[in-house]
């Protein structure tokens, strides 16, 4: 894999496709948020059920993805979190947040300027991105067994939300999300996404 490709897992539609992505050096956000193209282009690619990386239905060499079609994606290579960003001199607090997605619900933490985080309409409409990271995230799928994974952050397409509430400022968080950045090479390597799922 080269310097300029992530690996990723995106949700589509009750499957994990799991492969990489060429960034051009960018985050793996702005990838997804760039509107010059509607189309993600994944290489290396395993189709998967959910929470079932090591076991894929196939593997492609390439996939293209409608950008819209992705519910949510997981980065699991480094990935840059929100507040670690160099162009970023606002003050931001970090809120809990509740995000429902179809079969999918996710608690976590949003990063917001700290003079809006209160107002949930203006937050879920302006501020968050159709894109928008949730970190210390806890992603509950309810399908025939309801399974729990735990992910630093979880980058969610706004357009597949069913419901948001923004909840109180997370405690402990002077410096909100110092301990964000992700680091899931390892696990992608060992094929061992599993070992983060809690029954």
């Amino acid at each position: 894999m080269s310097p300029t490709e992530r690996q990723i897992t995106a949700a589509v539609d009750g499957y994990w496709l799991v492969g990489e992505i060429s960034s051009s050096g960018n985050r793996i956000q702005d990838v997804l948020k760039d509107g010059s193209s509607e189309i993600l282009r994944m290489i290396n690619v395993r189709v998967c059920d959910y929470g079932q990386p090591s076991s894929p239905r196939e593997s492609l060499p390439e996939m293209l993805i409608p950008k819209g079609q992705v519910t949510y994606v997981l980065p699991t290579a480094e990935h840059e979190a929100p507040e670690k960003r160099r162009d970023n001199f606002s003050s931001r607090a970090a809120a809990n947040a509740t995000v429902v997605l179809g079969r999918y619900c996710i608690h976590g933490r949003v990063h917001l300027p700290a003079s809006h985080y209160e107002n949930q309409v203006y937050t879920f409409t302006t501020q968050l991105g159709r894109f928008f990271p949730v970190t210390h995230a806890t992603l509950t799928h309810y399908g025939n067994t309801e399974t729990v994974l735990d992910v630093p952050v979880v980058l969610i397409n706004k357009d597949h939300v069913s419901g948001f509430h923004l909840g109180q400022p997370a405690a402990g968080d002077g410096a909100p999300g110092e301990q964000t950045s992700v680091e899931l090479r390892s696990i992608i390597a060992d094929e061992s996404l599993l070992s983060l799922f809690r029954k």
